[in-house]
């Protein structure tokens, strides 16, 4: 079901990021949604790196790769070997200062919070995915109640704050909330421009959000300004300065 958004992603991906990466996909076609993490490990076991990286194909990156942040929070990880996940982007899970760098910070996710195991994608250490995999889920639950077989365990998670390795759009690309729409909102309108004019994004069918109820549609002359009747000032304040670096 996911599918149709993948050519978007490799498009934003081969803008944005120049870096040695290898991208695998991995098609579960018609497989049961319900088998998900079980069929997504019978597809990777096989990787002999140390360290991976795992996501969905519909987070959407659309800032320039940091390739010195991405390196310094890789070897923090590297040196720690309680450190089992490096989320590259930001996030709005509750996290705690780890350690302080001269622009910007290093935290970690709490032992106790919720959604630590985020289908954002993130440098996992191999072993401890393959552990998480191995509870038969779908992606929500592996997100939710696989993330409480996590709390409590000793292992860390870390994260970046105030610059970031790879920013992504705010909210999935694509959602069960609105059926056959697809979530643009952080995305360089150029970027989006160019995808419509290369077929790869389908006008009709994109809108600024993903959240429950109406969500504004989309526009060429896109402003934040218009955004407000939507959400709430709290989230429209964080959102303004969280994607003012594509849209000021």
């Amino acid at each position: 079901k996911t599918r149709k958004i993948i050519p978007a992603q490799q498009w934003l991906f081969k803008k944005y990021v120049n870096y040695p990466f290898e991208y695998i996909y991995v098609d579960l076609k018609s497989e049961d949604i319900n088998n998900w993490s079980i069929n997504i490990l019978n597809k990777i076991k096989n990787i002999d790196d140390e360290y991976i990286g795992f996501g969905l194909d519909d987070y959407l990156p659309i800032s320039d790769f940091d390739e010195d942040v991405f390196n310094h929070m890789l070897n923090i990880m590297k040196k720690d070997k309680q450190i089992v996940r490096y989320e590259i982007g930001h996030t709005t899970v509750p996290h705690i200062i780890f350690k302080e760098e001269s622009d910007f910070l290093v935290k970690e996710i709490p032992q106790m919070a919720d959604y630590r195991m985020s289908c954002q994608i993130s440098i996992w250490k191999k072993d401890y995915l393959f552990k998480m995999l191995s509870n038969r889920c779908n992606p929500w639950q592996f997100e939710q109640s696989v993330s409480q077989l996590s709390k409590g365990d000793g292992k860390k998670m870390i994260l970046s704050d105030k610059r970031w390795a790879l920013r992504w759009i705010r909210q999935s690309a694509l959602s069960g909330r609105h059926p056959n729409k697809v979530n643009v909102l952080g995305i360089n309108l150029n970027d989006i421009k160019k995808m419509i004019k290369e077929n790869i994004l389908k006008k009709d069918e994109l809108q600024f959000g993903m959240w429950r109820g109406d969500v504004m549609p989309f526009t060429y002359d896109f402003s934040f300004v218009n955004l407000q009747k939507y959400i709430s000032m709290n989230e429209y304040n964080e959102l303004k300065e969280l994607f003012k670096f594509n849209y000021d």
